[in-house]
């Protein structure tokens, strides 16, 4: 199990491009930000990027962000330099110097989920956002990271405690409340099915949409098969 403790740094852009991102999350962010970016003031203004000189060489910008504005939720500080290989590494080694460990993969979502900034189907939705090849997985894993599934998981949650409620009401006190409706609570009961197996078909094509299918495409010699694979490759 990874600490939640300490404050850890990684890259969270991909290298090779003309700028690179780093951020900084967890306890004394911003006191580390300051060892590698001297610029920034002792309590600075959430939010707001400074522009200044890095210990490295390097110039850039520093963007701070107080305990529960950040996507961890912690005190954090996201650090944009010139895309080198170069400048990163040696950024990362000042991170590294000034008390900072090298986040794990994951773990920025891992703290944004531990600190409730993220559900479950929500970091779910992260990795899926990262990994979609399709503008249809792309879709997908929005709706996903903007709580729609458990939304819809929560919202089955009350008519089930409604029913289980009613249910031992009118068995406990049937004298007073009448006899329990058995088709009613069928019905309450069904209805929540109903929704349930929606729920699953929507996640099959989730699913679907994110990893794609395997389509095998048979027939005879010479009947066609190139030439509907092609189009619909097109």
């Amino acid at each position: 199990m990874l600490s939640l403790d300490d404050a850890i740094a990684a890259p969270i852009t991909a290298l090779g491009g003309a700028v690179a991102g780093i951020r900084l999350s967890g306890d004394g962010a911003w006191k580390i930000a300051q060892a590698v970016f001297p610029s920034l003031p002792d309590a600075p203004e959430p939010r707001k990027a400074l522009y200044g000189k890095f210990v490295h060489g390097d110039d850039g910008l520093c963007l701070p962000f107080a305990t529960g504005g950040s996507y961890t939720g912690e005190e954090s500080v996201e650090l944009f330099v010139h895309g080198s290989p170069a400048s990163v590494r040696l950024l990362m080694a000042a991170l590294r110097e000034a008390g900072a460990r090298e986040a794990g993969p994951g773990e920025f979502t891992q703290r944004a989920f531990m600190n409730g900034r993220l559900d479950l189907s929500q970091a779910e939705g992260v990795r899926a956002a990262i990994e979609a090849e399709s503008e249809v997985a792309l879709r997908a894993a929005g709706r996903q990271r903007e709580g729609a599934t458990f939304a819809a998981i929560v919202g089955l949650v009350a008519p089930i405690e409604k029913t289980l409620a009613d249910i031992e009401a009118r068995v406990d006190f049937s004298e007073e409340l009448g006899e329990l409706d058995i088709p009613a609570s069928r019905d309450e009961i069904a209805a929540v099915r109903d929704d349930l197996a929606k729920l699953r078909e929507g996640a099959r094509a989730t699913r679907l949409a994110r990893d794609g299918a395997r389509i095998a495409i048979l027939g005879a010699p010479n009947v066609g098969k190139s030439s509907l694979l092609n189009a619909l490759v097109r």
